[in-house]
């Protein structure tokens, strides 16, 4: 049986926090289907937290209870993070979720610092061409960030369909991250 440790922002209220806690979902999905042990560790990037995680006092039971989880031997560590915020763990499997927040890493120490990873997982084609494109060796793939459908269900479910609400005519904007 393997162990895996993930280490991400699933508790954090803005944009990461939504990506991590997501990320975590289809993690802990994949780690059930398959037979594995997870074990989880929140990592914070700003001081904002959610009170209630999804206000679901189910969802913060099994939170609370994969941090708690009793395991110490990990096969594989999955973080999510800046390249600058991770690290590698000699001796198992390193996998990185990483964002960038730039196009070019052509002269930083980002690309050797994912050069020790086992593997990096990236949002976007465009972020697995830049990382490649400085240089970075480690495989690479582009993975988008999950959405839960269930949410856009339950907003149906309870809200007018938005083509009776606009006679058939709607226009979608997006400012923000994807």
């Amino acid at each position: 049986m393997k162990n895996i440790l993930y280490l991400g922002p699933y508790r954090q209220k803005d944009g990461w926090g939504q990506a991590g806690y997501n990320y975590l979902q289809s993690i802990v999905y994949a780690t059930q289907k398959l037979g594995y042990q997870l074990k989880i560790a929140p990592v914070y990037f700003t001081g904002q937290v959610w009170d209630s995680l999804k206000s679901t006092e189910d969802t913060m039971s099994h939170l609370n209870q994969l941090e708690n989880i009793d395991i110490s031997n990990f096969d594989t560590i999955i973080q999510q993070g800046l390249p600058e915020s991770l690290w590698y763990v000699p001796d198992i499997n390193n996998v990185c979720i990483t964002l960038l927040e730039t196009q070019n890493m052509q002269h930083t120490k980002n690309k050797h610092i994912l050069n020790r990873f086992d593997k990096i997982l990236v949002p976007s084609r465009q972020e697995k061409t830049t990382l490649e494109q400085a240089g970075v060796k480690t495989p690479v793939s582009d993975i988008l960030i999950p959405i839960d459908c269930n949410e856009i269900d339950a907003y149906l479910a309870k809200n007018k369909p938005l083509s009776s609400r606009y006679n058939d005519y709607v226009k979608f904007y997006f400012i923000g991250e994807f």
